[in-house]
């Protein structure tokens, strides 16, 4: 390895640091989503995020007669590793946070029926799925929605309400799922027990990372 292949190793590092540096910038709400989902998260996306330490084949001391191959080895494990770090970042730049149905308001109160829905183009991929809600009670009573993808129940979010006449805020669910096809896919929020006005709220929120 040469001073030319020295300087475009160094280019290369020096450009794998700033997309790094591009993505914590811009990924401030992938930081605050990553903090309250804790564990589940870090382990969701960091089989490709973090590789392992590098490895230096050969080392050398004071007085120890090197060889030209074993230089060469220890250059293409920093290669290596340059090159595995790149396949890495890209696959964080992949990541991409969805909000398919934003935080408002539903009028809808018929129950069994999708009171507000949205879409959203994946890439393929495994989805993590956060949804929030709010619904409107009597004493006595289960609240609960369900959220579909596509059509199908992906879970229920539920509160029980002790007193009458009071808004709940539904228990928020993190939902994986894996292995979504590219293309467009709809959510939907339907109520099945319990009822909604202006004043109860919904959102979903979708953590997309793509195919590696």
């Amino acid at each position: 390895m040469n001073n030319a292949d020295l300087e475009k190793l160094q280019k290369r590092l020096d450009e794998q640091e700033n997309r790094i540096e591009s993505i914590c910038r811009e990924n401030r709400l992938l930081k605050r989503l990553m903090i309250p989902l804790g564990i589940g998260c870090f382990v969701l996306i960091g089989s490709f995020l973090w590789g392992s330490q590098i490895t230096i084949p050969n080392t050398f001391s004071g007085g120890t007669l090197i060889t030209a191959s074993q230089i060469n080895a220890n250059f293409s494990a920093l290669v290596n590793e340059s090159n595995a770090q790149d396949a890495r970042i890209s696959n964080l730049e992949k990541i991409r946070i969805h909000k398919p149905i934003p935080y408002a308001s539903g009028s809808s109160d018929s129950s069994g029926t999708a009171f507000r829905s949205g879409s959203f183009t994946s890439m393929g991929g495994d989805l993590l799925e956060m949804t929030t809600a709010s619904a409107f009670g009597y004493a006595g009573a289960t609240l609960q929605i369900d959220v579909k993808l596509d059509g199908i129940l992906q879970a229920s979010l539920k509160r029980y309400a002790n007193e009458g006449s009071s808004h709940k805020t539904l228990v928020s669910d993190y939902i994986l799922i894996n292995s979504v096809s590219a293309g467009t896919h709809s959510i939907s929020l339907a109520l099945v027990s319990g009822t909604r006005d202006q004043n109860a709220y919904s959102q979903v929120t979708i953590l997309e990372i793509p195919n590696q």
